[in-house]
Parts: C-alpha cells; sequence; structure tokens
C-alpha cells in the first residue's frame, strides 16, 4: 500500500494560512492564487526509492538507498528519525526569494517548531513529526509554487528489538513466526517495502547511537576537531 505524498486540502491551507514564526509572513491569495500554483523541484522520499526499488533485499542494498543524494542541497538532522512524536527534525534548505517575498511553510503529518534563516540564506525549518507516521512533509509555498520536502522518519520498533545486523538480515528472509523474527510491522497484514523500510530506518539510528560503532566514533571525531 502507497501512500499519498499530498494531500490538495493541505496545499490550499497552505496558501491561505497565516505563518508567524520564524518571521514568515501571511500567505494569502494574491500572493498565490490557487489557479497558478504548481509543484516544482519535487524530492523522492526515500520511502519511495523503497517502493520502485527492485534490485536484491540485503542489509547493504537497503541502508545505500537511504544515503542517496537530492539535487537542491535538501539535509535533515538527524538524517533518519524515528516518529515518536517528541523527537524534532530539522531540514535545511536554499530558497529562492528573488521575489522579496518571504516563503510560507506547513506541514502534513508534522508539526512545526519554528523557521529561521541563516546568514547564507537557507531556511531551517525544525518540525516533529506525528507520532508513529512512517511519512511527513513539509511543504514550502514560494513564487507561486508548491515544493514538497519529504522527511525521513519511521515508527519506532518495540523496545528489545534485535537490531543487530544478524537479525536485519534474518528479517529480510521473511522466515519465522510473525514475532521472530518481526515481519509485518505496521500492522497492515501486508510484507511490502513498508516494512524493509521501517526495519532499515530503525537498524540505522540504532547503529549511529552506537557509541562502540568505528563510523560513529570517527564522525564524532571529526565534530570535535577544530575548525581551521
Amino acid at each position: 500500500m502507497s501512500l499519498p505524498v499530498k494531500s490538495s486540502a493541505a496545499v490550499f491551507l497552505l496558501m491561505l494560512a497565516t505563518v508567524t514564526t520564524g518571521g514568515v509572513g501571511v500567505i494569502d491569495a494574491a500572493q498565490a492564487p490557487v489557479t497558478t500554483t504548481t509543484v516544482s523541484g519535487a524530492v523522492m522520499s526515500v520511502l519511495e526509492r523503497f517502493r520502485v526499488y527492485n534490485g536484491e533485499r540485503t542489509p547493504k542494498a537497503l541502508t545505500a538507498l537511504f544515503d542517496a543524494k537530492e539535487p537542491g542541497g535538501l539535509m535533515q538532522q538527524p538524517p533518519v528519525a524515528l516518529s515518536d512524536g517528541v523527537t524534532p527534525v530539522t531540514i535545511t534548505v536554499k530558497v529562492d526569494t528573488s521575489d522579496g517575498r518571504a516563503p510560507g511553510f506547513s506541514a502534513e503529518r508534522a508539526k512545526i517548531v519554528s523557521t529561521t534563516r541563516d546568514a547564507a540564506g537557507n531556511w531551517k525549518i525544525e518540525a516533529i513529526p506525528d507520532a508513529g507516521t512512517v511519512q511527513s512533509t513539509v511543504l514550502l509555498l514560494t513564487g507561486g509554487a508548491v515544493k514538497e520536502l519529504p522527511l525521513t522518519v519511521a515508527p519506532p520498533l518495540a523496545a528489545g528489538t534485535d537490531l543487530r545486523l544478524a537479525a536485519f538480515s534474518t528479517f529480510l528472509t521473511r522466515n519465522g513466526s510473525n514475532d521472530k523474527p518481526l515481519r509485518d510491522l505496521n500492522g497492515d497484514n501486508m510484507l511490502d517495502y513498508q516494512d524493509d523500510y521501517i526495519f532499515t530506518a530503525n537498524f540505522l539510528v540504532k547503529q549511529r547511537a552506537d557509541p562502540h560503532n568505528l563510523a560513529n566514533r570517527q564522525r564524532k571525531a571529526r565534530e570535535l576537531t577544530p575548525k581551521k
């Protein structure tokens, strides 16, 4: 079952909403007429990459789907987040404001906490995805066009779930009972790409949090090294 990326009602509300956080101005019909608004610069979500992927199902291949870079300089911190209803996600995006109008922001399956602009002209949008959601999207309105900025989020698995590499490989075989290993992770009575996506996301979050992971130690060392 694929999930809709955008709601026409949400886009309509976005154009008429008054957004006050972070200095973002009022969006009114004169600024962005409904009849001329288009979706531009669409960014493929990681969930969508899983939907269209038809290669081998291995931990290495599936984790690589999270690493592919999209054009447009969209960045998210943390790169993969679990939708526990409290963890914030910050995305950074370059927005063309040559028309002198501040962009407007709205969100689907998420709550925007703040929007700020840095000295380089990049916009930082902090949002908290809805609890348990597999898909959240920030909608950006600028220049009469709506751009979708998908967040990379997935529901957290139950505490104590084995997220070691061996368990990941076993999960991908679809062998065993529904609980050992886990299979239908989103409760839709289907074993499909969404289950693979959820497990892979939880695996990556666990790996990133592991202080004994060599890649994490190297990343931490880079962060602590003074920049020249």
